[in-house]
């Protein structure tokens, strides 16, 4: 654990937690106080200090920043409105294993794991999570709170409506749209637009249920 840096708070206990804690310890702009979650977990590689409710309490006792650190979309989205009421920053994390281009935008509490690429003019929005070996190609768009998931890649001009996940090595044609709340399944290739509230899965992906 890093010595020095800001002050940071996990939020979320599980593996991606552990995750999210290891690329903060390796920079040296952050130090991690720990991890707060509902599950005592032992293995996060940073102390667990206890559930969702001592964050005002961490809060007023001067931990002013936090990253959240749940693949959930919902979930998480729920989280950073609670920790910005709070009045809670949320930081953003890069890996040093991961590229973004100069002209590329992150949002904050945002999350890009190691392999990952995010090119030029690219936006990815507040919350969301480009995770391990995924791409967003140039001038692409990905909405708050999602998860592009390891390995999924969004070609140039792919637009990622807010909450929407796209699975393990799910590839977006370039200029598709995915609706808000969509869900793309593992290894689907999406050719052309998915509506909102929707999950899409196959080569090519097609419309299989749609969410209420």
């Amino acid at each position: 654990m890093q010595d020095s840096g800001l002050d940071v708070v996990v939020v979320g206990a599980g593996g991606h937690a552990a995750a999210v804690a290891e690329l903060l310890d390796a920079d040296s702009r952050y130090r991690v106080l720990g991890c707060v979650g509902p599950t005592v977990r032992r293995d996060l590689g940073v102390p667990w200090l206890g559930g969702d409710d001592i964050l005002p309490s961490l809060y007023s006792q001067g931990t002013q920043h936090a990253l959240i650190a749940v693949g959930d979309n919902a979930l998480r989205a729920s989280l950073a409105e609670r920790l910005l009421e709070i009045g809670f920053r949320l930081i953003t994390v890069v890996s040093s294993a991961a590229f973004v281009a100069p002209s590329a935008r992150l949002g904050d509490g945002t999350v890009v794991m190691p392999g990952a690429v995010v090119g030029t003019a690219a936006y990815v929005m507040d919350n969301t999570i480009v995770n391990t070996g995924a791409s967003v190609d140039h001038h692409a768009s990905v909405g708050p709170s999602c998860h592009i998931a390891p390995g999924a890649h969004l070609a140039g001009g792919v637009q990622v409506g807010p909450g929407a996940f796209v699975g393990m090595g799910a590839s977006i044609l370039p200029n598709v749209t995915v609706g808000s709340r969509s869900v793309v399944g593992a290894g689907a290739v999406v050719t052309r637009n998915v509506p909102d509230r929707a999950l899409v899965l196959g080569v090519p992906a097609r419309v299989v249920k749609r969410f209420t």
